[in-house]
């Protein structure tokens, strides 16, 4: 099976759907689609492109872990994310989060090795654990100023040169684990004087 037609009277797409569809390509899901539940296109590992409805508010657990993803476009009344969602997308290389988005679950785009950019929610408050670790390509991520909280290791292994962070309001630098040495990290100047709970002398600190 390498493309699938779902009827426009389905309202969710259910857990484990097309689970290992390893040739499907392409998917075009209708306006009718409000949830894609956990696992409903895991593993579909040929599947590239997906279209993506307004209708669609809510990507369960991961949806679309270990997929052959190049582009995906998300919904611009999207609302939550959830965990690994993305996961090992290993041909992902940007995405934008739509400001509707305000629920961003941990690992949601962990591993995904192309992922050069990425925009941030300006409706998220917290970045959460690992969601972009290991995504070793990264040049470039766009935080806005909504982030209060960077979860554990969220960025850990990236090669980002520089990030600003013009929101944090408590930091940890364990969110930029095994990150390369000297990373230029903006923060606002209140945390000045707010221990980051680890050594900064690998980073290079500027508050903002």
């Amino acid at each position: 099976m390498t493309a699938v037609d779902i009827p426009a009277s389905v309202t969710c797409i259910s857990e484990g759907a097309f689970y290992m569809c390893s040739s499907l390509l392409s998917i075009e899901i209708p306006d009718s689609i409000v949830k894609i539940e956990d696992y409903s296109f895991s593993s579909c590992r040929s599947l590239a492109s997906v279209t993506m409805p307004e209708s669609v508010l809510v990507i369960g657990k991961g949806a679309f872990d270990n997929c052959g993803l190049v582009s995906v476009a998300l919904p611009n009344q999207l609302r939550e994310i959830h965990k690994a969602a993305f996961k090992s997308c290993r041909s992902l290389v940007s995405i934008e989060i739509p400001d509707s988005v305000t629920v961003l679950e941990e690992e949601a785009f962990e591993s995904c090795e192309s992922l050069k950019y990425a925009v941030i929610s300006k409706s998220l408050e917290k970045i959460d654990r690992c969601v972009f670790c290991r995504c070793t390509k990264m040049s470039f991520v766009s935080v806005p100023k909504s982030v209060k909280r960077l979860g554990w290791e969220a960025f850990s292994c990236c090669p980002l040169e520089s990030i600003e962070l013009p929101g944090l309001a408590a930091w940890d630098l364990d969110a930029f684990r095994y990150c390369r040495s000297h990373l230029t990290i903006r923060v606002p100047a209140r945390l000045k004087h707010v221990s980051p709970g680890r050594s900064t002398s690998d980073f290079n600190i500027q508050y903002i």
